[in-house]
Order: structure tokens, then sequence, then C-alpha cells
């Protein structure tokens, strides 16, 4: 890595906090301060920097990292607390979203497996920006549905989108590519159990926490180098494997051992990405971005398709069923989007299954629709308190 490559990754981090520090008094997300950054800081504004591809490394490291944290760290006992209304909410909204913007793409001249990819992308929910967003909100009804629900969408979007993306990348050996998968599923699971169930008072024994640790990460880096090597998707492993360590390391230590340990290891991991690798993947995307290729009419269009999808897809089913009025709230809190629809979206660029005109356009939509659920909450948070 050369000298010009550190100063674009070292001066992107540095706007990258500044622009955090600034709009934060405002009660702007830190996803929306760093992109912001990387727009001023770019060829558009200041000229500063450009693209690079040290800055496309850390953006793709950054990619794996929130993959396997998003499966380590999701609390899947609270879904299943919740799990008629997180599942209704979840996927109706989903069904919802995806069909407006599957049609509004489609009529707009994208081919059938763009269309697909990015509807699911905007069907998600930034889980991340609405738990934060939800505490501002004195009513726990709210919080526990939304919560939940976005964490519901965030696996159906993982899953669906690193799966189909496989296919259309190398749609003859689709089938070949699935043994592998599971495949490697096998083996993390099959070493994950052996040494975090069956044997977990013996490993406390012999092995400090730190030693436990590493071990995780040895179980990470090797299931993402065999991916990269078989040239399969990394992001869906490196999810699955933090959903399995997850599941075995709650479930499989009555003494809640392991789950300290991996609890230690997710904050550990959330640090790391939201001080240097989400900066500058936010960088990165803002960089990537090529204004002139915006379509307009198709953002005005997925923009009201996207909150629509959401707005009647995640309250009113949830209001059917509770008639309870905060059910807007909830719809409102899953307009949010964040890390990772722009993650996916980058990662469908970085693959060339999306050209610059389609990601500059759909990249833009998360940052507006986070923006108007927040001034939405914000208005309305008053009237549904508890």
């Amino acid at each position: 890595m050369d000298s010009s490559m550190l100063y674009v990754i070292f001066l992107g981090l540095a706007f990258a906090k500044l622009f955090e520090f600034l709009l934060s008094r405002v009660k702007i997300p830190s996803i929306i301060s760093w992109f912001v950054a990387g727009i001023v800081i770019g060829p558009y504004v200041f000229g500063l920097i450009e693209s690079c591809p040290g800055l496309e490394l850390f953006s793709r490291i950054a990619s794996i990292f929130l993959m396997f944290y998003i499966g380590l760290s999701t609390n899947y006992s609270a879904i299943l607390r919740k799990a008629y209304l997180s599942v209704v909410a979840g996927v109706s909204g989903v069904v919802t979203t995806f069909f407006l913007c599957f049609f509004v793409l489609y009529i707009t001249g994208n081919s059938v497996y763009e269309s697909v990819l990015i509807a699911i992308i905007l069907s998600n929910t930034a889980s991340e920006v609405v738990s934060s967003t939800a505490l501002t909100i004195n009513n726990l009804f709210v919080y526990d549905v939304a919560i939940t629900a976005s964490v519901v969408d965030d696996i159906i979007a993982v899953i669906a989108v690193v799966i189909i993306s496989s296919l259309f990348l190398n749609l003859n050996w689709s089938i070949y590519f699935g043994y592998l998968h599971l495949s490697i599923l096998a083996i993390v699971f099959g070493l994950g159990l052996f040494l975090f169930k069956h044997h977990s008072r013996k490993s406390y024994k012999l092995f400090q926490k730190e030693s436990i640790q590493a071990l995780i990460m040895v179980i990470l880096g090797l299931s993402i180098a065999f991916t990269i090597k078989m040239n399969m998707n990394e992001l869906l492993i490196a999810y699955v494997t933090g959903f399995i360590l997850n599941i075995m390391m709650v479930r499989g230590d009555i003494l809640l051992r392991t789950d300290t340990i991996a609890m230690d290891l997710s904050d550990f991991i959330s640090k790391l990405l939201y001080l240097i690798f989400l900066p500058l993947l936010f960088i990165y995307i803002a960089l990537s971005i090529n204004i002139a290729s915006v379509n307009m009419l198709t953002l005005i269009l997925l923009f009201v398709a996207s909150t629509i999808g959401k707005l009647i897809g995640c309250s009113i089913p949830i209001y059917i069923k509770t008639k309870n009025k905060s059910s807007i709230l909830i719809g409102i809190l899953m307009m949010m989007r964040g890390s990772l629809e722009n993650t996916l979206l980058s990662m469908l660029y970085l693959y060339n299954l999306i050209d610059i005109k389609m990601y500059s356009t759909s990249v833009i939509i998360p940052f507006i629709s986070t923006l108007t659920a927040l001034v939405a909450v914000h208005i309305l948070r008053k009237y549904f308190s508890t």
C-alpha cells in the first residue's frame, strides 16, 4: 500500500469522524455523517481525495466483519419472545416494499435480476438505527416490535441477496456452489459444536477468555479464506458463521460463560467497526457515486415505493392485530436504513451486478429514508409516548 492510499484512508477517516462529531449535535446518525463527509471531501465539492484500491479493500473487510457481527450479536431469544408480531411486521413490510420497488425498477427499464436484488435490499430495515431511535420513544410496545422486526428484515435481506447474487454470478455452477456452502456450514457447525458445547468445561480449564475469542477468529478466518479461494460469496459465510457460533455459545453453556465471551467479542467488533471500518466504508460509498448518473425519476419513485411499502406493510397488520394506534410509529421506524443496505449495494457494484447509474441512484435512498423517518419520529413521538 503506497503513501497515496494511506493519505486517502487517513484523511477520509479524519473527515468522517469530524462530521460525525459535528452532526451528532443535531442527532444525525453516524452513517449519514460519514456519507456526507465523503461527498464533501470527494471530487464533487473540495476534491481532496478520490477512491482507491486501498479504500475498496477496507470496505470489503468492513462488509465481512459487519455480516459476522450481525450473526454473532443478534438476540434471537428476543425475536422468539415477540415471534408473532415480529415476523408479521418484518415479513409483511419486506413483501409489500419488495413488490412496490420491483414494479418501479422494472417499469423504468431495469433487468429482472437488477430489479429483484435492489428491491430486496430496499425492503430491509437498519436494526442498528432503529434501536437507537426507538430508545427516544417512551413506548415499550413500539420499541420491542420495531427492533425485533428489523432483525427479521436483516436475516431475510442477507440470506436472499447473497444467495441470489451468487446464482447470477455463476449460474451454471449454482448447484456446485450450493453444496460448497453446505459443506462449509457443516464444518463450522461441527467444529463449533465440539469446542463450545460438548467440551465447554474442559475448555475453560485449559484456555482463557482471550484464547477462546482467538479461536473464534480462527474459525471465521478459515471460513472466509476458503470461501474466497473457492470463488464464492464471503458475506453469507461471515453471517452464518456468526449465527452458528451465536446459537451454540448461548445454548451450549448453561452457566452463560460462553455467552459472556460472545458478547465481549461482539462488543469489541462493534467498536472496531464504528471507529474505523464503517466510516471508511461510507467514505468509499460516497466516492463511488457518479452524481451525473443519478436518475432522478427512478430515485423519487423508489423512495416513494419504499416508504409506502414499509408504512403499509408494517403498520396495518400490527394495528389490525393489536388495535394499538402507535403501530404507525413502527411503520415509520421500519423506514430507516443504514449500514447493511449500503454494504449489500456496494457488494452488487463491486461484483458488477449493477452498473454505476443504478448504484448511484439506489445508494442515496437509504439516507433520504432515514432522514425522513427521523423527522417523522421527532414530530409524532410525543403523541404516542406511554
